[in-house]
């Protein structure tokens, strides 16, 4: 099992990942995300694992929200069966919550040029 990052933006990252290999000999009921705040970690804080949520088996895909923007998260997935949650797998490199093409997505914050159109006046 892998889990990457499809997407992400300021506050929101979206996770997909593949089925394990083996079920353990009991089938997958649901998969656990869990993240980690990496930014912390560089301030000298404790940075914990945190869940952040559940979906079910038959979903190989979620959105974390409630990212603080410009802090790096680590995240990992687990799949859980009626015996208990397998090992995690974790995301091998750490994103960073932020818009994809730039620090703003308003106009008024960036250079006019960028937020004007042309039209043509008939």
């Amino acid at each position: 099992m892998s889990v990457t990052v499809t997407e992400s933006s300021k506050d929101y990252v979206d996770l997909s990942w593949q089925s394990p290999e083996t079920d353990g000999g009991s089938p997958v009921i649901q998969y656990i995300i869990e993240k980690r705040d990496v930014t912390r970690i560089a301030a000298g804080a404790t940075a914990m694992w945190m869940a952040c949520g559940t979906v079910p088996a038959s979903q190989l895909t979620t959105r974390v929200d409630k990212l603080l923007q410009g802090n790096s998260y680590l995240f990992r997935v687990s799949a859980e069966n009626r015996v208990g949650p397998g090992p995690p797998t974790e995301l091998q490199e750490p994103v960073v919550a932020k818009l994809p093409y730039g620090t703003s997505a308003r106009c008024y914050d960036r250079p006019v040029a960028k937020c004007t159109a042309a039209v043509d006046l008939l």
